[in-house]
């Protein structure tokens, strides 16, 4: 466990040394990897002229075909305006065509251009190669169950969301 090279003077537990939060709080080694991965990723993706969500809306597209525009905004986790935003900018820049349904004026569904899936596949392949590195030192059983987990992890954050375990009166009852 990594400790920090300060004590804990100001404690009623005493001085000894404090350890880094983040080693235990999940919430928080998430927000650390996100960070050091935009990070990374960003200076990549400008070379391109996309940012981070928008690769991230390509990337989906290209793997699960048309879309609309919740059911990116779930699959991303991004929230619905944002998701619209770089719609618009991708349908500007040619690399997504968005169209009404016939059924329901109000769904759009997003859909690759040919320029699009192009540049979706060039994407992807640079998050397949950072995901790589990141877990180049992870055996391939381990990374399987570790995505297995967060994947879970995710799940539960969904239902506890959806199920309004999430409020701040529930989480101030916890605390």
């Amino acid at each position: 466990m990594k400790t920090t090279s300060f004590t804990n003077a100001g404690s009623s537990q005493g001085g000894g040394p404090i350890r880094d939060a983040a080693d235990e709080r999940l919430n928080l080694l998430i927000c650390r990897i996100y960070s050091k991965l935009a990070a990374s990723s960003a200076p990549v993706l400008r070379t391109l002229g996309i940012s981070i969500h928008a690769s991230q809306v390509m990337i989906a597209l290209v793997e699960s075909g048309p879309m609309t525009v919740g059911d990116l905004s779930r699959h991303i986790a991004v929230d619905l305006s944002t998701v619209s935003h770089v719609l618009r900018r991708l349908e500007n820049d040619g690399l997504v065509q968005r169209v009404r349904e016939k059924r329901d004026n109000r769904v759009v569904i997003a859909t690759l251009t040919k320029t699009g899936a192009a540049m979706a596949t060039k994407c992807r392949k640079m998050a397949l190669q950072h995901e790589e590195l990141m877990l180049q030192s992870i055996s391939r059983d381990e990374r399987d169950k570790f995505k297995r987990i967060l994947g879970q992890v995710f799940e539960n954050e969904i239902a506890a969301e959806v199920g309004g375990a999430l409020t701040a009166e529930n989480i101030q009852k916890g605390a």
